[in-house]
């Protein structure tokens, strides 16, 4: 009796290490802070009609199958069933991808990106290659002690709230390493939470000077260029009365917004930041 029980036991685990699934893939996406650029390990919901996502161990999302694609993912099964060749490579589409963040840390947006990947290892959208994708911070997300810190309200001239406008952040100074160029977003009342990282904290009194000399903080000048989509996007009450949301249906595209700035609703504006300051303020379109 024990022999036949330990026999069935191998049996049972001999056919489930042998038990395969071969599938091709379609892309693979990584999300990242679009501040410190590091990779997000919070789980996210992906989403694109007719598509399916897994999220592997290294927290990366696995494109399986999307409309058309059915049936070339699933090649290598086909081929070792039924003898057939594997189906024709569908037609080039573009899918577009809505991401979302359960916690609420990071703001909502989408993108795009064409199908199929390529399969040389060195072309610029190489299936090989992991499409990184920056999502920005929530007002309701944390921050470092040494970033600078806007909390925005983005309104017209109308003191009208304008939501997801887009926020280009040009610091004049930044430390080794840092991207000239940072984003921010605003969310669906208007309220942007912009940060500057990489500004020094203090500058040290010359060596001729007294040893009890003062440490001074160091400001810095930014430039925010601000985008606003007058044809996708209406302006909320200046009342402040939101319960109706006219945008409920609305997930911005930052890049979209980018390659159609000349189209966009625009204002700079100059300000100086201190490293470590938190503060609010009110950015206006003429």
């Amino acid at each position: 009796m024990i022999s036949a029980t330990l026999s069935a036991t191998l049996l049972e685990r001999t056919l489930m290490m042998t038990e395969q699934s071969d599938r091709r893939i379609l892309a693979a996406i990584r999300c990242i802070d679009g501040i410190t650029r590091r990779p997000i390990r919070l789980p996210l919901q992906l989403s694109a009609p007719g598509s399916r996502f897994v999220r592997n161990r290294s927290g990366d999302y696995i494109l399986l199958s999307a409309p058309g694609w059915e049936a070339y993912t699933h090649a290598f099964r086909l081929e070792t069933l039924a003898a057939t060749p594997p189906p024709a490579t569908p037609p080039p589409a573009t899918l577009e991808i809505t991401l979302a963040d359960p916690s609420n840390a990071y703001l909502p947006r989408k993108f795009s990106f064409a199908l199929p990947r390529s399969p040389e290892p060195t072309a610029e959208d190489a299936l090989f290659k992991t499409l990184t994708v920056p999502l920005y911070p929530s007002p309701l997300a944390g921050k470092n002690p040494g970033w600078a810190v806007l909390r925005a309200t983005i309104v017209n001239a109308a003191r009208q709230p304008l939501p997801w406008t887009l926020i280009e952040i040009i610091p004049e100074v930044v430390q080794s390493g840092q991207s000239a160029t940072i984003f921010a977003q605003a969310d669906w009342r208007g309220e942007a939470l912009i940060i500057v990282p990489g500004i020094p904290v203090s500058t040290w009194a010359a060596a001729t000077d007294a040893d009890d000399a003062p440490v001074t903080t160091q400001n810095i000048n930014i430039q925010l260029n601000l985008l606003f989509d007058v044809s996708q996007v209406t302006p909320l009450p200046a009342n402040g009365d939101f319960s109706d949301n006219p945008n409920r249906d609305y997930v911005p595209n930052p890049d979209g917004l980018l390659a159609n700035r000349a189209a966009l609703l625009t204002s700079s504006h100059t300000l100086a930041v201190v490293s470590g300051r938190d503060r609010a303020i009110t950015l206006t379109f003429p």
